[in-house]
């Protein structure tokens, strides 16, 4: 019977190590802070977002979208996992560009993998596709920096 409860025990306890090792259940930052993460993350999204004109034309295309892919998925995670100070008095227009943001990241990831699929190139409906996703994309960054 002891042997079952300090195998519990010690369960339990890595599990909970894990957890906090993953960044989870810690300390929220500061409105501030969290403000200049989307910001942040804004700016590269935006950039991303131009990277795909030359992306669009070039030889490597599928090579260039995967990398823009896995940067813009690495944003969106840390702008899913991070917490932050909700008691802000600004907390809906954060909560409105972070929500803004969300939507610009998924649209160009959207595009990204477009881009990379195989019949990108012969099919125009798929690059009216990605086109429209840019657009929406650009719309929902633009207004995300408005909000901020």
């Amino acid at each position: 019977m002891l042997t079952y409860i300090v195998i519990i025990v010690v369960v339990i306890g890595v599990l909970y190590g894990s957890f906090r090792a993953l960044g989870g259940g810690g300390e929220p930052v500061s409105a501030e802070d969290y403000r200049g993460m989307l910001a942040r993350i804004v700016g590269a999204a935006t950039d991303a977002e131009s990277a795909l004109d030359s992306t669009d034309a070039g030889r490597h295309a599928t090579e260039a979208a995967a990398a823009l892919r896995k940067r813009l998925s690495a944003d969106r995670e840390q702008l899913i996992q991070v917490a932050w100070d909700q008691g802000a008095a600004d907390r809906d227009q954060l909560d409105s560009a972070r929500a803004l943001l969300a939507a610009g990241l998924a649209d160009l990831l959207w595009a990204c993998r477009i881009i990379e699929s195989e019949g990108f190139r012969d099919n125009p409906g798929l690059q009216d596709a990605v086109t429209a996703l840019r657009d929406h994309a650009r719309r929902c960054l633009e207004a995300s920096d408005q909000a901020l």
